[in-house]
């Protein structure tokens, strides 16, 4: 385990640089950066401009991650696209074509020193994996041989999933994550008729409602009726009477 820990050291120094001069190097220009961001787009119609959007990102050899849309009275689209980071700017420049962006924004996060740590990680880990094979081999007993054994599948199980978040950390690096929100804009001046069938369900449900409102007030009326029927018959008694 020290010679592990040596190892692991040495690989780090190896990683980040052994002098002050390659640590300012690396800081003035990181190699790693993850890049995301988001665009709001407004165009006169969702299903063209999702198209368009398609043949962009495929056209600038990305890909597209995530895609959804609603259909109702506002159609849109949402897309996640994963174009090349050195192709960011040519992305967001395309998307302008598409319609009114009335938003977008852009985030850059410098990851050198996690990849430099996954990498030393790795190395040391792989030194770590190769002496424990050897010893395997030279084992003189049976106790040593499993003792060994043991250790490699814990090393290297350690060892996979490191390189699993290296892959990662490529892939976010290498590539750029941009969610993209198409809206349909709707031109001034113009409905969205509902045809026949709306027209008739419109109309029936107004029928409706006049009727509930009616058998409403009916209702509200009736149990005065008794009542006042009582009373203006009585009224009626009385100037009979008098007369």
């Amino acid at each position: 385990d020290s010679a592990d820990k040596s190892t692991l050291g040495a690989a780090r120094n190896s990683a980040v640089g052994d002098s002050a001069e390659n640590v300012m190097s690396k800081v003035q220009a990181p190699k790693h950066v993850v890049v995301t961001g988001s665009a709001q787009v407004t165009v006169k119609n969702t299903s063209t401009a999702t198209k368009a959007l398609r043949t962009k990102i495929h056209a600038l050899g990305g890909r597209i991650d995530n895609e959804s849309s609603t259909y109702n009275e506002d159609e849109s689209a949402y897309l996640t696209a994963r174009v090349p980071s050195g192709k960011l700017n040519a992305f967001m420049s395309e998307i302008e074509t598409l319609g009114e962006v009335s938003s977008k924004s852009i985030d850059r996060v410098q990851v050198d020193q996690q990849v430099a740590d996954v990498d030393a990680r790795i190395e040391a880990l792989t030194v770590s994996t190769q002496r424990l094979r050897t010893i395997m081999k030279n084992a003189k007993n049976t106790r040593d041989l499993l003792d060994a054994e043991s250790r490699l599948a814990e090393r290297q199980a350690e060892l996979e999933g490191l390189q699993a978040q290296r892959a990662v950390l490529a892939d976010q690096t290498a590539m750029a994550t941009i969610d993209v929100h198409l809206s349909q804009s709707t031109p001034a001046g113009t409905v969205n008729p509902g045809g026949f069938k709306g027209g008739l369900i419109s109309g029936w449900n107004s029928l409706v409602n006049v009727l509930n409102a009616s058998v409403a007030g009916i209702g509200f009326i009736l149990p005065w009726l008794v009542p006042l029927a009582l009373i203006g018959g009585l009224a009626m008694w009385l100037i009979r009477r008098r007369r």
